[in-house]
């Protein structure tokens, strides 16, 4: 099933309900919010059925026929990387087993210190799969930055970003 990601605040158990445009029309049926695992809060990607796929979703439900979530768990052994600073590369690659967004995208996280007013720019450069950042504050409680591709004629992605405050980003 195709399904709308967005930044728009979901809280647990308020799946269900519309997702709207400026003008108030609702477009989709928010399904699944993503929660860090660790603090257990939302911290900005939410997803949503659009309504042109809710009736036959509804029918597929009726007859039994609905794509389920898959409920993968993150591994045990998945933790995240230290993000090297200064212009070094870091290579990675993303598999089966990898950890997981509802939608079932498969995602790595990375970590590195920042300080107040210190600009950084984060590349993802890929071949094969449409790469999209996020750099999360500190708190992780809130979404600062996201990008999905450089061009639209590219999957790669980058951020420039003034870093808010100190801390582990």
């Amino acid at each position: 099933m195709a399904l709308i990601q967005h930044d728009a605040t979901v809280n647990p158990g308020n799946s269900g309900g519309p997702l709207l445009n400026s003008n108030g029309q609702v477009i989709c049926v928010n399904s699944a919010i993503f929660n860090d695992t660790e603090i257990k809060r939302f911290i900005g990607i939410s997803f949503a059925i659009p309504t042109q796929l809710i009736q036959p979703f509804l029918v597929a439900v009726e007859q039994g026929n609905a794509q389920l979530a898959s409920g993968r768990q993150q591994p045990s052994n998945s933790q995240d990387t230290d993000l090297p600073l200064n212009g070094q590369v870091l290579q990675a690659s993303l598999k089966n087993g990898a950890r997981t967004l509802p939608n079932n995208s498969y995602f790595h996280t990375y970590v590195f210190e920042g300080k107040a007013g210190q600009q950084i720019i984060i590349e993802m450069d890929s071949q094969q799969i449409d790469s999209h950042l996020y750099l999360l504050l500190p708190t992780k409680e809130r979404l600062i930055a996201q990008n999905d591709d450089i061009s639209p004629k590219n999957f790669n992605a980058r951020l420039t970003v003034t870093l808010p405050e100190n801390g582990i980003y």
